[in-house]
């Protein structure tokens, strides 16, 4: 079965950025992004894209966004320098198309992550099997914010000391038919 994976760094109220940018960047979760996406598939929305620098290397780039979002278009045109055969991207236009491709075959040994902002991880949370969470045991003004979730249909597997106050829990999601089914359905419909 597919592996979605929505992956943040949130504080107590499960904020995630203010202003376009990120609420808390520690130098040793970035590590532990890196580590975790690279070689793997990272989806994220338009306002994520814009506030990169460049498409993250090493990593297929999907960006979920409206064809005529002209900041984004006027990006494409520049980060073309930045492909490789290591880097890419893809830009869709619906949940349903970035479903269907990462459950094709030839993505079967890469991982997809989403990360961000805050709609995208609202849109993808029901089709995600992991949630991997940086959680800061603190809160920061914040005006953008992970989705609530049902902390009963996942469970946490696995749960570290990143630093001081930080801590990087792995939840799974129980078993849930609807979940399988839907992603199933979309892999079976023939587009992939």
């Amino acid at each position: 079965m597919l592996q979605l994976s929505l992956i943040a760094c949130v504080d107590k109220k499960l904020g995630i950025g203010k202003g376009n940018d990120l609420i808390y960047t520690y130098k040793e979760d970035m590590e532990h992004f890196i580590k975790t996406t690279r070689g793997h598939i990272v989806i994220m929305g338009s306002e994520t894209y814009l506030s990169l620098k460049r498409p993250l290397k090493d990593r297929l780039n999907i960006v979920l966004t409206s064809g005529n979002n002209k900041e984004v278009n006027e990006r494409r045109k520049i980060d073309g320098k930045y492909l490789t055969d290591k880097t890419d991207i893809l830009f869709v236009n619906s949940v349903e198309e970035v479903l269907r491709f990462i459950a094709k075959p030839r993505q079967k040994d890469r991982k997809a992550f989403v990360i961000g902002g805050e709609s995208i991880y609202t849109q993808f949370l029901l089709f995600a099997s992991e949630l991997i969470l940086t959680e800061v045991d603190d809160v920061r003004p914040a005006d953008k914010y992970f989705p609530e979730f049902n902390w009963l249909k996942f469970e946490v597997v696995e749960e570290r000391s990143l630093i001081e106050n930080v801590t990087i829990k792995i939840y799974e999601r129980k078993v849930d038919r609807h979940v399988e089914t839907t992603i199933e359905e979309l892999s079976a419909s023939g587009v992939t």
